[in-house]
């Protein structure tokens, strides 16, 4: 089931809100006073007449208000659509405008078929006129509201959803002319969901954005805005829910999930003020879909996002938690959290040098399983934060296009291993990896285990450890392990184990006790050492495992009969025959261990790429069946006529269209029942003079 579709919380309120641009108060008309007039002493002084409501703002506002609404289903493309049981009201209070939004509904559809629809009720905004010309609105959500999601396939039985808030309070400042906003905020109190099997609890929930220009320091704003400077700005947003309760429905009702406190905190900071409101206005301009202003609009905004000055220089965001607590009697399980956070940020961003972090933290978390008597795994602290100083971001780009988009070269290259691809990159930027503090312990199991760890790409030791451990059961958990498996325990633990209970000399310990505190180096050079032993085997040996649970199986070398026909088919008799044409093949994983042998057009044969397909990869020392094809795209494109008649004149081979339309020449080679070298090679010449033939005859001559 989709939900509702969103465009943005500063795009959504704005647009539901912002819905009138507005003129000044209105005046007060008294008449003056004569001078020298005596004042009456005995006839009572009549109060002023209220002053006539301005017809033309109330027009204007009502006009506007439509206008919001409209361009809101607008956004949605016609599958979300705000809806009023009554026309909008809009009336003169004192200095303000009141909006009463009767009967207001939130529809959401998938195909025109309605999914979900959240009655909201009416809802009345106050405005007014600020100095700097924006203007304020202020509102409230109604107390009872109530949310229907239809069934997938929709039915008669929908899932309804009562939603009840003891107080709110919604305010938006913004410029009347293009919604852009300046300031938001939100607060709930006691807001409730109900829902048969239960329901949600927030004892409050507050939202804040809030637009704020930078100066330079000591600079007078009014003079520089005089000058017509384009001052810098930053947009912090803070979102903070207390309270939070999921109870279960029975007797009595279960809580089984709660958290304390969740804060989101970002922070946005761009370079110029002027080029944020105009992208802002060009996206409302193309959210509008006027098919006229378009193209102009594209063009404009790309004119706008190259300017030399940035457009957006920094973004930081943080999500921080407290008392989350999940699960409970009769679930299986519970988890508890004391305190967490994850914060992100970019910065410095420029083409040549780009800062990313990550960060993690957390304190007290507790994973156990019921009844409580089974001790819980607890990694009751840890601290990671993961930094690239000095990215790349043309070059990050270019190789997230390369890898989604399949290109060639270098691009190539990295779809086929991207992750050395990455790494290289990663290495490029001088990356940095630290896990501050962490804590790990099983009481169960008698573990205990707390360090540090650092990695640093620009260090001649990339990684250095320092590790306190407390671990008893050495045997036993060797033991355990091959009684859960059936089988000894994995090499890869077997060296864990021992490199972990190896002692100051390097002997490996025989013993069910360690505790003591280890210093672990590795170097950029593949040397390991533990407390000053070098322990390079071991890890050389750990690698060795991880790599061969991972790679496929080798290629099988080129199997004969007795009579030197080849029986079977592998890259190892392929490869050397196309490289001797100029073609520069590469493996791929495939499925059945060999591989699809990759490669680019050579001068000769300008196609896009070659490929070699093995199948019938049963035997041990190869495959009986290769698929040879290679496409390209025709200039222009040929008719089925034609292709037809050029497949009647050719033997071994087949052209026609794929359905992107490319080209694409194929042929099967067997060796089941014994292929000599010399046919093979026969075979693919074959294949060739006719690849030269159709490129002549449809594609692209060499360059």
């Amino acid at each position: 089931m989709r939900a509702f579709r969103a465009t943005g919380i500063g795009a959504t309120v704005a647009a539901a809100l912002a819905v009138a641009a507005l003129g000044a108060p209105v005046a007060d008309d008294a008449p003056a006073a004569i001078p020298g007039a005596a004042p009456a002493e005995t006839a009572p002084t009549p109060a002023p007449a209220p002053p006539a409501p301005d017809v033309d703002r109330l027009a204007r506002v009502e006009r506007q208000v439509s206008r919001a609404l409209a361009w809101m289903s607008e956004v949605g493309e016609g599958e979300t659509e705000i809806t009023l049981s009554k026309p909008i009201q809009v009336s003169a209070v004192d200095h303000q405008v009141e909006i009463v939004l009767p009967g207001v509904a939130l529809i959401a559809r998938d195909g025109g078929v309605e999914i979900a629809r959240w009655s909201i009720g009416s809802v009345v905004l106050r405005q007014t006129d600020r100095d700097d010309g924006s203007w304020r609105l202020t509102g409230a959500l109604p107390h009872d509201m109530t949310i229907t999601i239809a069934d997938e396939p929709a039915t008669a039985d929908p899932l309804t959803a009562q939603v009840t808030v003891d107080r709110s309070e919604i305010v938006w400042e913004g410029d009347p002319e293009d919604g852009f906003s300046h300031n938001l905020s939100a607060a709930l109190g006691d807001l409730a969901v109900a829902i048969d099997v239960g329901r949600l609890a927030i004892g409050s929930l507050t939202v804040e954005s809030h637009l704020e220009t930078v100066t330079t320091p000591g600079a007078d704003p009014a003079a520089a805005e005089t000058a017509g400077a384009d001052p810098a700005w930053t947009a912090p947003t803070h979102m903070e829910l207390v309270d939070l309760a999921i109870i279960a429905a029975g007797t009595p009702p279960q809580t089984i999930g709660a958290l304390d406190r969740l804060v989101l905190a970002g922070r946005a900071a761009g370079g110029s003020l002027a080029r944020l409101r105009q992208v802002h206005r060009l996206g409302n301009r193309l959210a509008e879909a006027n098919p006229l202003a378009v193209l102009g609009t594209l063009v404009e905004l790309f004119t706008v996002s190259t300017e030399p000055s940035l457009l957006v220089s920094g973004v930081r965001g943080e999500i921080a938690l407290s008392g989350l607590a999940a699960g409970g009697s009769g679930l299986g399980g519970r988890a508890v959290l004391a305190e967490g956070a994850l914060d992100a940020a970019v910065s410095r961003l420029d083409t040549d040098d780009v800062r990313i972090s990550l960060g993690y933290r957390h304190d007290g978390l507790e994973i156990g399983a019921e009844p409580a008597d089974q001790a819980p795994m607890t990694p009751p602290a840890a601290t990671v934060e993961l930094a690239l100083d000095h990215l790349p971001l043309g070059s990050a780009i270019a190789l997230i296009g390369d890898l989604v988009s399949g290109a060639s070269g270098a691009g190539a290259a990295a779809a086929a291993d991207p992750a050395a691809a990455a790494l290289d990159l990663v290495g490029t930027a001088g990356s940095r990896l630290e896990i501050g503090r962490f804590e790990v312990a099983a009481p169960a199991a008698a573990i205990n285990l707390a360090g540090h760890v650092a990695a640093d790409a620009s260090s001649p030791y990339f990684a250095v450890a320092d590790l306190d451990l407390r671990l008893t059961g050495l045997d036993a958990i060797a033991t355990a392990l091959e009684t859960v498996t059936g089988e000894p325990p994995d090499p890869v633990v077997v060296a864990v184990i021992s490199a972990l209970g190896a002692t100051e000399t390097g002997t490996p310990r025989d013993g069910d006790m360690v505790a003591r505190r280890y210093h672990v180096t590795l170097g950029a050079d593949g040397r390991a050492f533990l407390n000053d032993t070098d322990v390079t085997p071991v890890f050389e040996q750990i690698l060795a495992e991880l790599a061969a649970e991972d790679a496929p199986p080798p290629p099988a070398a080129a199997a004969a009969g007795d009579d030197g026909l080849l029986t079977a088919l592998t890259p190892a008799v392929m490869i050397p025959v196309l490289e001797e044409i100029g073609f520069a093949p590469s493996l791929r994983p495939q499925d059945g261990g060999f591989g699809i042998l990759v490669s680019r057009g050579t001068r000769r044969y300008p196609v896009e790429q070659l490929f070699v397909v093995f199948g019938g990869c049963d035997a041990p020392d190869g495959c009986t069946d290769a698929l040879i094809w290679s496409w390209f795209t025709p200039r222009p494109t040929p008719s089925f006529e034609a292709i037809n008649d050029w497949n009647a004149d050719s033997r071994w081979v087949r052209a026609y269209l794929d359905r992107d339309r490319d080209l694409r020449l194929e042929i099967d080679l067997h060796a089941g029942g014994g292929l000599g070298h010399a046919g093979l090679e026969d075979l693919i010449g074959s294949y060739l003079e006719r690849l030269s033939d159709l490129i002549d005859r449809f594609g692209p001559r060499a360059p």
